[in-house]
């Protein structure tokens, strides 16, 4: 059994401002972290946690026009994993002042991100973060041609590195699981952003 989830936590705005760049309603239905919808939660003042669903035709979260304009003034790091291709996905990326900082991606099943494809410049101590997480999976590829078990241990570091600049662990629980997330719908007669 597998695990998807697209987050992003916004630092800077809270869920009406998020609510307004990506250019949506923010509805008062509210669902839990475990929904696979749009959806925001307020956790501080100034800090927005936004969920999406990564299975949409067009992802918000997925969306460099909609992050360019969401990261106005702020910082948005994202995540992503889904669990259910194979070894699996994983993305971590900042976006700030309106441009991709920096995203580390990890999925065995594509050339470019069957190590760790790095965009941008992550932040400092991510090559020491990263370095068990290489050497474990290179001790593992070295057997696994002669015994057949292929495991991955490189989405460990893309999931380190979230939780190192957020707080949430997306396989824990923590504050992120016990607030409730209000639903974000497109806005009637308004661009269809999702």
């Amino acid at each position: 059994m597998g695990f998807t989830m697209s987050i992003a936590v916004v630092e800077g705005l809270n869920g009406r401002q998020v609510a307004e760049r990506l250019d949506m309603a923010l509805t008062e239905e509210t669902v839990d972290f475990n929904a696979l919808i749009p959806a925001v939660s307020t956790h501080s003042r100034s800090r927005a946690v936004v969920l999406d669903d990564p299975y949409a035709d067009a992802p918000v979260l997925e969306d460099a026009r909609l992050l360019a304009q969401l990261s106005r003034a702020a910082t948005v790091a994202l995540f992503q994993v889904n669990e259910h291709l194979g070894c699996g996905l994983y993305m971590a990326g900042c976006w700030a002042d309106g441009v991709m900082a920096w995203k580390v991606t990890h999925c065995r099943e594509e050339p470019e991100t069957e190590q760790l494809q790095v965009l941008g410049v992550p932040p400092v101590g991510f090559a020491a973060m990263a370095a068990p997480y290489r050497a474990r999976q290179a001790q593992a590829d070295a057997t696994a041609d002669a015994t057949g078990d292929y495991i991955c241990y490189l989405g460990g570091a893309v999931i380190d590195l979230f939780a190192s600049i957020t707080g949430i662990e997306f396989d824990s629980s923590g504050w992120w699981q016990d607030i409730r997330y209000r639903v974000l719908r497109p806005r009637a007669g308004g661009q269809k952003p999702c």
